[in-house]
């Protein structure tokens, strides 16, 4: 069974563009202490990241009918978004309104609502295998 596909491998490059886009702009409004902007221009990122996993969500599963309500999708934004912001802190490229143990915080929440996404995944993948060996 294939798990990284085409259409996961561009959601992950959108992701990654987007990401990049706003956190300049994040770090931008910060600095200028332009708050109604950076509410703005949080809202046009969840926004953007909706729509880019609703349409290669969709794509991928037509492609691969495994339902694991975007569990590959939020694994893939959780491993980038971990991985693009512990260099910064390990660098001291972030601003310096940033603190570390508000990201720990988030990266603990973020790991812990994966479970519901991981244990439904699981019964899933074991479904579809038993069944493909009943066959």
């Amino acid at each position: 069974m294939k798990l990284l596909t085409k259409n996961l491998t561009y959601f992950a490059l959108f992701f990654v563009i987007g990401t990049l886009i706003f956190r300049y702009s994040l770090s931008f409004f910060l600095e200028d202490r332009a708050f109604t902007l950076v509410w703005i221009s949080a809202a046009i990122y969840f926004i953007y990241n909706f729509i880019i996993g609703w349409i290669f969500g969709k794509r991928d599963y037509v492609l691969l009918p495994l339902f694991d309500i975007g569990f590959r999708f939020h694994l893939v934004s959780y491993v980038f978004l971990t991985a693009y912001h512990w260099p910064g802190f390990y660098l001291n490229l972030m601003l310096q309104l940033k603190k570390l143990r508000p990201f720990i915080l988030l990266l603990q929440f973020g790991g812990e609502s994966f479970w519901p996404f991981i244990l439904y995944f699981i019964y899933t993948l074991k479904d579809k295998l038993l069944r493909h060996k009943q066959r």
